[in-house]
C-alpha cells in the first residue's frame, strides 16, 4: 500500500494502528473502518469546501494582493476505501506491530505512520480511533493498549489526549457530564415508571420549563433536549441540597415522554390537543393556529398549578435559569411565527418571544422572587454566567 500517496490509507492506518493496540483487529472494526471511510470522504469535501468559502469571503472582505506569491491549494484524492484495501492496512499494521518489542518500537512506528498525515486530519483521526477502538466493547470503551496507542498518535500530532478522551466519553452518554463537575457522580435507580410530579424534583423543574416554553402555544423541541432539561435540573438541586449523587433512570426515554404529555395535557382540556392533529400537518394547520392562539389565555393558571410543586425556596432561582434555557432551546416551528429585525436590517425567529418571557416573569412572581433580583437573574442568563447546556 502506498501510504505516501494516497491519503485515505494513511489515515486508517493509523486509524487502525490505535485498534491494534489489543493484538488484533476484529472483523467488527474492519467492517466500521470500511464504513467509516466514506464518512472521511464526506468529511473531506464538506471542509475543503467550507475552507474555500471562509478564504474566498476573506479576500471580498480585505482584498488579495495577486502580486504576493500565493501558496497553490493542493487538492487531496480522498476516496472511500474497499473491504478489501482496509483488510490489506490492517495485515500490513499488524505485521509491523509483531516486530515490535517494546513501547520505544511502537512509538517509533506510530511516528513514521503519523509522519504522511496533513495536520488537518489529526483531530478526525483521533475522533475516529475512539469509535472504531470502541466497537468491540459493549461499554464502546477501547481497550487499555487501544488507548496507549491513541495517545502515542496525540503526541505525534500535538493534540490533547485528555480533552478528546473526555470529548469521546461525553458522547456515550444521553446527558452532559460537564454538568456533573468534580462534586457529582450518576447512578442508575432501575427502570422507573412516571407516576406523577413530586415536590422539589427535577420533574417538577421540568413541568413548569415545558409550560413556559409552550406559553406561545408552540412547544417544538426534541426528548433529548426535554431529558438534557431534566438532567440539567437534577444536577442544579442535587447540589442545591448538598446530594452527591444523581439518579437516573434506565428508561429514559420513555420517562421523558410521558412527563412530557403529563405536563401538557391539563393545557390540552382546556385549549385543545395540536400534536393529534400534526400528522395531516398542511390540512390541519388552521386548527393548530387556533389551539396555539388559545394557549396564552389559560398558561398562567397551568404554571401557577405546576409550580406548587416547588415548595422549597433554594429551588427558585434554578427553576427560574430551567425555564429560560428551554424556552431558548424551544424551536417554534409551528405555524405562529414570532420575529424581530438583526442588527443587519433582517427578520430572524426570535429565540426567547414576549409569551415565553412572560411566562419566566410569571414564574418569578409566582415564587415571590422581586423585579429587581428577577432582573438580575435574566441578565446573568443572558451573559451565560449561571451555567447551562449552552455555557459548559
Amino acid at each position: 500500500m502506498d501510504y505516501n500517496n494516497n491519503v485515505m490509507a494513511a489515515v486508517y492506518r493509523c486509524i487502525i494502528l490505535a485498534a491494534a493496540g489489543d493484538g488484533k483487529v476484529s472483523n467488527d472494526e474492519l467492517d466500521f473502518a470500511t464504513a467509516a471511510t466514506e464518512d472521511t470522504e464526506q468529511w473531506y469535501e464538506f471542509t475543503n469546501s467550507m475552507s474555500g468559502i471562509f478564504s474566498k469571503a476573506l479576500d471580498n472582505m480585505f482584498g488579495s494582493d495577486e502580486d504576493e506569491d500565493a501558496e497553490e491549494t493542493v487538492e487531496l484524492d480522498v476516496t472511500a476505501l474497499e473491504a478489501d484495501e482496509i483488510k490489506k492496512i490492517a495485515d500490513d499494521v499488524l505485521n509491523n506491530l509483531a516486530k515490535c518489542e517494546n513501547a520505544s518500537d511502537i512509538k517509533a512506528y506510530t511516528s513514521i505512520c503519523a509522519s504522511v498525515i496533513p495536520e488537518n486530519f489529526y483531530n478526525h483521526i483521533i475522533d475516529t480511533s475512539f469509535n472504531l477502538c470502541g466497537t468491540d466493547n459493549s461499554d464502546w470503551l477501547p481497550d487499555k493498549n487501544e488507548i496507549r496507542n491513541i495517545k502515542y498518535l496525540c503526541s505525534e500530532f500535538g493534540e490533547n489526549f485528555k480533552e478528546l478522551q473526555k470529548k469521546y466519553l461525553d458522547s456515550l452518554t444521553w446527558y452532559a457530564d460537564d454538568l456533573l463537575g468534580d462534586d457529582l457522580t450518576v447512578e442508575s435507580c432501575g427502570e422507573k415508571t412516571f407516576t406523577g410530579f413530586e415536590d422539589n424534583t427535577a420533574d417538577a423543574v421540568l413541568n413548569v420549563s415545558i409550560l413556559a416554553a409552550y406559553a406561545d402555544g408552540d412547544f417544538t423541541t426534541s426528548y433529548q433536549t426535554i431529558a438534557e432539561h431534566w438532567f440539567l435540573a437534577a444536577c442544579d438541586i442535587a447540589r442545591a441540597t448538598g446530594e452527591k449523587v444523581v439518579k437516573v433512570p434506565d428508561n429514559m426515554g420513555d420517562y421523558i415522554m410521558d412527563l412530557t404529555n403529563a405536563a401538557q395535557e391539563p393545557l390540552h382540556e382546556k385549549t385543545g390537543n395540536p400534536y393529534t392533529l400534526m400528522d395531516d400537518y398542511d390540512a390541519n394547520i388552521e386548527k393548530i393556529a387556533e389551539i396555539a392562539q388559545k394557549v396564552p389565555e389559560y398558561i398562567e393558571d397551568s404554571i401557577k398549578n405546576a409550580l406548587s410543586h416547588i415548595t422549597d425556596s433554594a429551588l427558585n432561582r434554578l427553576t427560574i435559569k430551567n425555564a429560560y434555557f428551554m424556552c431558548d432551546y424551544d424551536n417554534d416551528g409551528g405555524p405562529i411565527q414570532y420575529s424581530t429585525m438583526d442588527i443587519y436590517g433582517d427578520m430572524v425567529k426570535q429565540s426567547i418571544n414576549h409569551h415565553e418571557e412572560e411566562a419566566i416573569n410569571t414564574i418569578g412572581k409566582i415564587l415571590g422572587v422581586d423585579e429587581d433580583a428577577m432582573y438580575g437573574i435574566i441578565k446573568r442568563l443572558e451573559n451565560g454566567e449561571m451555567g447551562g447546556l449552552s455555557y459548559n
